[in-house]
């Protein structure tokens, strides 16, 4: 049994992808906060301070929200709000950043966002996904609490085929940032092949396993067999 339990980690170990997103998470910082994430920052639009990322628009509020009693963060320690308190939601904020891609291959954008009602917000807010862009969809978030726990935090899965070498991602907000909360966490870009065909390893690895599961079986069953 150990050993069937180790190749099926062994299995999945195997078919995870790689994020290709840098700082997906927002837990790295350049420039003067390149020792880490700071305890708030207010970012204004066309910085590069969240490694990998670029504000856009009137740009965000960078924190860790463990530091207001306000609730966790979805991953590691640090969020950005999207309505960025000094904005009205036109232009849009929030950030963005450019990942390789194939044309024609299929990925998967997975995020999570929160809100909350305090401070003269309504407990509401909306996430924009953009490629390259143009809008691509729209996100609802909903808390009607003051605070927020690890369960009011929303994840959201979206798929796209990428037409181009590279497509720029932003995840951005439209509305006002004294009405609204669009906080987000856990950015992750993967590859999510159309046609999902293993590698030859991991044929490989899944014959040895139905070998080892065959080899088993067949052992039990001699042991079961009454002697004669």
């Amino acid at each position: 049994m150990k050993k069937l339990v180790l190749l099926a980690c062994a299995l999945s170990a195997g078919g995870a992808q790689a994020n290709l997103l840098v700082n997906g998470s927002f837990e790295q910082g350049s420039g003067v906060y390149a020792g880490g994430a700071p305890v708030y920052d207010n970012l204004a639009g066309g910085s590069t301070v969240i490694a990998g990322w670029t504000t856009v628009g009137a740009g965000v509020e960078w924190f860790r929200p463990a530091n207001f009693s306000v609730g966790p963060a979805r991953d590691g320690f640090s969020v950005i709000d999207l309505a960025d308190f000094t904005s009205t939601g036109s232009p849009r904020d929030g950030v963005e950043q450019t990942v390789a891609t194939v044309a024609g291959e299929r990925y998967r954008i997975d995020f999570s966002g929160v809100t909350s009602q305090s401070n003269g917000r309504t407990g509401t807010g909306t996430i924009e996904l953009w490629l390259n862009d143009s809008l691509f969809s729209t996100h609802a978030l909903t808390n009607y609490k003051s605070f927020w726990s690890m369960d009011d935090w929303q994840d959201f899965s979206v798929q796209f085929v990428a037409d181009g070498p590279t497509t720029k991602i932003g995840f951005l907000s439209s509305q006002n940032a004294l009405a609204h909360y669009a906080n987000v966490d856990a950015f992750s870009v993967v590859a999510d092949p159309l046609s999902a065909v293993p590698e030859p390893a991991t044929w490989l690895m899944w014959l040895a396993g139905f070998g080892l599961v065959g080899s088993i079986a067949r052992r039990r069953l001699d042991a079961a067999q009454p002697l004669r």
